[in-house]
C-alpha cells in the first residue's frame, strides 16, 4: 500500500512544491526550489518532460528566473545555492517540450529574462570576487567563488546551446561586457572561454549585434593581447580573435585597417606556447585583406597537411628502419654466438683429441717399457721364442683389424644384395600365385559336376509328348514363331 501512495506523492510533487512556495517567506524559497534538482536528475525521459511542463504550468519557471535576482548573502548556502538554482533553471529550459504557442511565449518573455537573470547573478558573484581580492581571504574561498562563477556561466552556455539565437542577446548584455573587461585573470579567462563557445554556437552573430558593440569586443581582446602580461589571458584572447575572423571574413579587413600597429606588439608573445595562433594572427595582419588571408590560410592548411604526411611517412620509414636494424642486430648476434659456440666446440674437440693422443702415447710407452723389462728378465735362450710369439700376436691383431675393416666396407654391398634377394623372392611369390590362379581358371568342369544326358527311352517319350501337343494345338503351332514355340513347349514339359 505504501508504494502507490509514494507514486501519488511523486506525481503531485511539483504542485505541492508550488503550494509550499506560496506559503513560505522569500528567504525559504531557494531551499524549496533546490528540491527540483533530484526530480530533474531522476526523470530523464518522458517523466522528466512531464515534470518540466508542470514547472512551466505552475509558473515555477518564472519563480526561478526572479529568485536569481535577489541577494543570496543572507540565504543558507549563499551564492553556491544561487549557482545550483541557475543549473536547475538551465536544465528546465533545455529539456522543455511545448507546443508552438507556448514556445513563442517562452522565447519572447521567459528566455530573455532567464539570460538577464543569470548574467546579473554572474555580475553579483564577480563583485564578491573583486571585493574578496581586496580582503585577506584564503585561497580556498577564492577558488570556491571562482568555481561558482564558472557554474553560472556554464548554465548560461547550456541555454545558448539549445537556443542559439540568444547568443546575440548575451553578447549585447552590459553585464557580460563588464565581466569581459575585468582585470581579474580568472574572471577574464572564464568569460573569454564562454565568448569563444558562443561564437562557435552562432557564427552569424556579428550581423545580429550593433557594429559598435562588435568593435568594443574586438578592442577588449586586442587590449588583453597587447597590454596584459598574463599568458593564459593572452592565449584565450588570441583564440577568440581567430574565432571572430573565422565567423565573419569581412572582420579581417576591419582588423587590418583599425589596428595598424598591432602586428609588432604580438612579437612579445613569441615562444610562449601558442605560436600557432600567433602565426595565424600575423598572417591575417600581413595579408591586409580577406581574400589574401583566405589564400594564406589555405596555403598554411596545405603546408600543414603536407608536413603531417611527410612526418607520418618519415616516422613510418624510421619504424621500418628500426625494425630492420633490430632484425639485423638480432641475426648478427645470433651468428656471432653460433660462431663462438662452434669455435669453443672445435677447441674442445681439439683439446680432447690431443689429450686422448697423449694418453694413447703414454699407454704405448708403458707397454713398450713393460716389454723391455720382460726382455731383460728373460734368459738369452728364450728371447728368440718370445719375439716370435710377439710377432704372431701382432700378425693376428693386424689380420683381425683388416678382416673387420674389409667386412665393414662390404656391409653396404651385402645389404644391397640382401634387399635384391628379398625383392626377387617377393616378385616370384606374387607371380606363382598369379600363375596358380590362372591355371585354376583354365581347368575344365569336373565330370561329376556335369548334368547327366537323356536316354533313348526319355527322348522317345518327349517326342511323343511334343507330337501330341502339336496335334492338340494346331492353331498355336501355325501362329507362333519357332523360338516362342520352343519356349512354350519347354514350359509345358516342365509342368
Amino acid at each position: 500500500m505504501g508504494e502507490p501512495r509514494f507514486s501519488l506523492e511523486r506525481k503531485n510533487f511539483v504542485l505541492n512544491l508550488a503550494k509550499s512556495i506560496t506559503e513560505k517567506q522569500d528567504a525559504k524559497v531557494p531551499g524549496l526550489l533546490l528540491r527540483l534538482k533530484s526530480v530533474l536528475d531522476e526523470h530523464v525521459t518522458m517523466k522528466g518532460l512531464a515534470v518540466r511542463r508542470e514547472i512551466l504550468e505552475y509558473n515555477l519557471l518564472k519563480v526561478l528566473i526572479l529568485i536569481l535576482r535577489q541577494d543570496y548573502s543572507v540565504i543558507d548556502g549563499q551564492w553556491e545555492t544561487a549557482a545550483e538554482l541557475a543549473v536547475i533553471l538551465s536544465n528546465v529550459i533545455c529539456g522543455l517540450s511545448v507546443d508552438e504557442s507556448c514556445r513563442k511565449k517562452l522565447e519572447k518573455e521567459d528566455l530573455p529574462k532567464s539570460i538577464e537573470s543569470i548574467l546579473l547573478l554572474a555580475r553579483h558573484v564577480y563583485i564578491i570576487l573583486e571585493a574578496s581580492s581586496r580582503k585577506q581571504i584564503t585561497s580556498t574561498e577564492k577558488q570556491n567563488t571562482t568555481r561558482t562563477l564558472k557554474i553560472v556561466i556554464d548554465s548560461l552556455l547550456a541555454i545558448c546551446s539549445t537556443y542559439t539565437y540568444l547568443v546575440a542577446s548575451v553578447l549585447s548584455s552590459q553585464w557580460f561586457l563588464q565581466l569581459l573587461v575585468s582585470d581579474n585573470a580568472d574572471v577574464a579567462i572564464i568569460t573569454m572561454t564562454a565568448l569563444e563557445e558562443l561564437v562557435i554556437l552562432d557564427l552569424d552573430f556579428p550581423t545580429k549585434i550593433d557594429h559598435n558593440l562588435l568593435f568594443t569586443l574586438l578592442d577588449e581582446l586586442i587590449y588583453k593581447l597587447t597590454v596584459n602580461t598574463d599568458l593564459r589571458i593572452a592565449m584565450k584572447a588570441s583564440k577568440c580573435l581567430l574565432k571572430f575572423c573565422d565567423s565573419q571574413r569581412h572582420l579581417v579587413d576591419s582588423l587590418c585597417a583599425r589596428y595598424i600597429g598591432f602586428y609588432p606588439l604580438l612579437k612579445r608573445w613569441d615562444g610562449k606556447g601558442f605560436d600557432r595562433e600567433l602565426r595565424q594572427l600575423t598572417n591575417i595582419l600581413e595579408s591586409g585583406s580577406c581574400s589574401t588571408a583566405q589564400q594564406q590560410k589555405q596555403k598554411e592548411c596545405a603546408v600543414l597537411i603536407q608536413a603531417t604526411y611527410r612526418g607520418y611517412s618519415t616516422r613510418k620509414k624510421l619504424t621500418r628502419a628500426n625494425n630492420a636494424f633490430s632484425k639485423f642486430h638480432k641475426t648478427y648476434r645470433r651468428k656471432k654466438e653460433k660462431q663462438e659456440t662452434d669455435y669453443l666446440q672445435t677447441q674442445y674437440q681439439s683439446e680432447l683429441y690431443h689429450q686422448m693422443k697423449l694418453k694413447r702415447q703414454q699407454i704405448l710407452r708403458k707397454l713398450h717399457e713393460k716389454k723391455l723389462q720382460e726382455l731383460d728378465i728373460l734368459l738369452a735362450s728364450e728371447v728368440e721364442r718370445f719375439l716370435n710369439n710377439e710377432k704372431a700376436v701382432a700378425a693376428t691383431n693386424i689380420q683381425t683389424v683388416w678382416r673387420g675393416h674389409r667386412e665393414r666396407s662390404r656391409l653396404k654391398e651385402r645389404q644391397y644384395i640382401t634387399k635384391q634377394v628379398h625383392a626377387a623372392i617377393t616378385i616370384q611369390r606374387k607371380i606363382r600365385k598369379w600363375l596358380d590362379k590362372k591355371a585354376v581358371s583354365k581347368q575344365t568342369l569336373p565330370g561329376y559336376l556335369k548334368p547327366s544326358g537323356l536316354t533313348d527311352e526319355r527322348k522317345m517319350k518327349l517326342y511323343h509328348q511334343i507330337r501330341q501337343w502339336q496335334q492338340q494345338n494346331p492353331h498355336l503351332h501355325a501362329l507362333l514363331p519357332p523360338f516362342q514355340l520352343h519356349l512354350l513347349l519347354i514350359s509345358f514339359l516342365m509342368v
